[in-house]
């Protein structure tokens, strides 16, 4: 990537788009990390960075005035440039691809230099897989950690340490390892400390068409229901059963039986009954986003923008994936233990073990809390950031919503109970820009052995740690633990579910909506405490003064506050511009 912009790259008369009307004319220029356009008249200027660009596209345009390139950037941002001449637009479309998909990991913006950061927290310490177990109660009478996985070769997806029955043996687990799709076996994901209730995720097994069983994965999942108390292992038939959750449409699951996978043989599981759930693969959700933001972009009437969001199903696809988690949650209030899966136990299983810990646990909704929610759920236990955002050359097939649909899931339940988040909204749409930016170590490799391969946190920053230096940003004004309930149970009607406009159509000020409530009372408070730092200086001043001192050794602070318009939103930063 490098040596393409070893030579300046730089081209005039490029016009910039709105719609259909030009807004500024000047220069297309190459640099470090961003494609920058500058207009020398109006000084208007616009920074695109590479790891952004979804997708770049030209065309000719009808009236011969050039051709227009087209660049759809993951912050949902579309921008059209318009150059004259068709062999100088395709050298820009050919750098821009080139820049913006490299062909390996250490390649991407994290390991270049980076601006110094007024560091407080260093992102790389927050989460500890040790302290986050024992605040959980483990290890204890029942729990264990593991060390098998020390070296990633029980489960090369896995972390390296995994909490289990303390009864079981090492040899169980891993044959029960074996069993499973990519050697994902149940570990324990969550668990109630007072009630002993839990939540485990693993992957499908090997069952195929045959119905196979294993020896030692119904002796795992019989130690993990037996964990419990209140289950039938204990109580007989007064007892609550081990719920398994297959989290996929049940006509999916017995699709992949065809390929040696598959779901439980329950007759071998003792205590335990298999429920599946409606949410659908990684294919249908990429499709679905595609068609929503289509709808977005698009310029036509209510009646069909209200038919193309309903057609594209994401709403509903959000839904469902709330409706699961609910009734996970729903088990587990119930004092069931509840073991989640779906094909590979990273995608729609990180979706839903995450939510409930969200939904049970006020823990999880602080700022320091949904951090290790993420690294936990997502990081530690190997969601595909890689292939699922495209970061590097590969299969644009593997690309899904999935860590998209967790954040809107988790805007859903800020909207339900708006006090009892720590974070505000801008909090999450900071964390998917971080995320598409590539400039952050914490979202690189596909599983923790990719990033100790790639020494990430040796040569990477932490994007916990930019988070820290910006945190009055994210604090929601109306946080309120005490008078907010324990458990967010949401309710999943369908009038519940609206598009997140914040989100997907940010970039386009006509439909913004107005200031939210929480934001206004955000600013408000801010430039309270800025003018009540002043009013103190100047206090003290006047008080030295009165008393026949100098007082010129008295800091009087400068307001910092931009003056706020409470009734329309200013235009949007890209991530890029506050970074």
């Amino acid at each position: 990537m490098d040596e393409l912009l070893e030579t300046p790259f730089q081209i005039d008369g490029v016009k910039l788009l709105k719609g259909k009307e030009v807004i500024a004319v000047g220069f297309l220029k190459f640099q470090a990390t961003v494609l920058l356009f500058h207009d020398r008249d109006t000084k208007h200027e616009l920074w695109i960075e590479y790891m952004t660009v979804q997708s770049v596209s030209k065309k000719k345009i009808s009236d011969k005035s050039g051709y227009a390139l087209e660049l759809f950037c993951k912050d949902f941002r579309k921008t059209v440039f318009v150059i004259g001449n068709e062999e100088r637009c395709k050298s820009v479309l050919e750098h821009i691809e080139m820049l913006s998909l490299p062909d390996r990991i250490d390649a991407v913006d994290a390991f270049r230099a980076q601006p110094i950061l007024n560091e407080t927290v260093n992102g790389w310490d927050i989460y500890s897989a040790d302290e986050e177990y024992m605040r959980m109660g483990v290890p204890c009478a029942n729990w264990k950690r593991t060390d098998l996985n020390n070296k990633y070769e029980m489960c090369p997806t896995y972390c390296r340490k995994l909490f289990v029955p303390r009864d079981i043996s090492d040899g169980a687990l891993e044959r029960s390892a074996k069993f499973r799709s990519k050697g994902r076996l149940p570990v324990l994901s969550y668990r109630d400390k007072e009630t002993e209730c839990c939540i485990c995720r693993c992957s499908q097994p090997y069952s195929g068409v045959q119905g196979k069983r294993s020896d030692d994965d119904e002796t795992l999942l019989r130690a993990i229901g037996a964990c419990n108390p209140k289950s039938r292992h204990h109580n007989d038939d007064d007892g609550t059963e081990l719920i398994i959750i297959d989290t996929r449409p049940k006509v999916n699951a017995l699709a992949n039986k065809a390929g040696g996978k598959g779901f439980e043989n329950i007759e071998g599981y003792e205590h335990c009954r298999l429920e599946f759930h409606g949410i659908q693969n990684i294919h249908v959700m990429r499709d679905s986003l595609n068609n929503m933001l289509n709808v977005c972009s698009s310029d036509v009437s209510t009646t069909k923008f209200i038919k193309g969001l309903i057609d594209s199903a994401w709403l509903k696809h959000i839904q469902t994936v709330l409706i699961t988690t609910r009734n996970i949650v729903r088990y587990f209030k119930q004092g069931h233990n509840i073991l989640v899966h779906c094909s590979d136990g990273w995608d729609r299983t990180a979706q839903t073990c995450s939510l409930s810990g969200l939904i049970l646990d006020p823990f999880y909704r602080t700022i320091r809390g949904y951090i290790v929610l993420i690294e936990k759920e997502w990081i530690s236990y190997g969601h595909k950031f890689m292939d699922r955002h495209g970061f590097i050359k590969g299969s644009m097939k593997e690309t899904s919503p999935v860590f998209l649909q967790f954040l809107e899931c988790t805007w859903n339940l800020m909207c339900q109970f708006p006090t009892a988040f720590e974070f505000n909204e801008h909090f999450l749409i900071t964390i998917h820009d971080c995320l598409h930016s590539c400039k952050f170590g914490t979202f690189l490799g596909n599983c923790d052995r990719e990033r100790d391969e790639a020494a990430v946190k040796k040569k990477t920053r932490s994007v916990w740690t930019f988070i820290y230096t910006r945190l009055s940003d994210f604090m929601n004004p109306l946080y309120d633990v005490e008078g907010s309930p324990t458990v967010t149970f949401p309710d999943t009607s369908p009038q519940r579910f609206k598009l997140w406009t914040n989100m997907y159509c940010r970039w386009d000020m006509e439909c913004l909506p107005k200031q939210s409530f929480t934001a206004a009372q955000g600013h408000l408070h801010s430039h309270v405490e800025e003018e009540e730092r002043i009013l103190d200086a100047l206090k003290e001043k006047l008080s030295k003064l009165k008393r026949g001192e100098s007082g010129d050794d008295v800091v009087v602070p400068q307001r910092s506050v931009k003056e706020f318009d409470y009734k329309l939103r200013k235009e949007p930063q890209s991530f890029l511009e506050s970074w």
